[in-house]
């Protein structure tokens, strides 16, 4: 892991960088995710999809930030999971690696 990864890393776990990137993205700057409402998750995901002949191939990836929002609509919770991958230069794959984050 390279000396930028680990900074934009740290940079991007802080509550309020967070939620200011999303808000950001999502309401044009608008404050509606606040920061008090974001719990840190554990970025590693493991899951054991099936192998061949139906043996587990446990697969696991690490996810550069991610949060747990818990926001009030009409009286009931919602919960919604937001997660950020950082890259310093172009990557075409990432839809398909963020993807597959999400998929597992």
């Amino acid at each position: 892991m390279g000396k930028i990864d680990t900074i934009t890393k740290d940079y991007m776990r802080r509550p309020d960088i967070f939620a200011d990137v999303f808000n950001q993205f999502l309401y044009q700057g608008k404050k509606v995710i606040l920061p008090e409402k974001l719990t840190e998750l554990d970025t590693t995901e493991i899951i054991v999809p099936y192998g061949v002949d139906g043996a587990s191939v446990p697969e696991q990836g690490y996810r550069d930030a991610a949060k747990l929002l818990t926001a009030m609509t009409d009286g009931r919770a919602a919960y919604c999971i937001l997660a950020v991958e950082n890259e310093t230069k172009i990557n075409y794959a990432m839809p398909v690696k963020d993807g597959l984050y999400d998929f597992m």
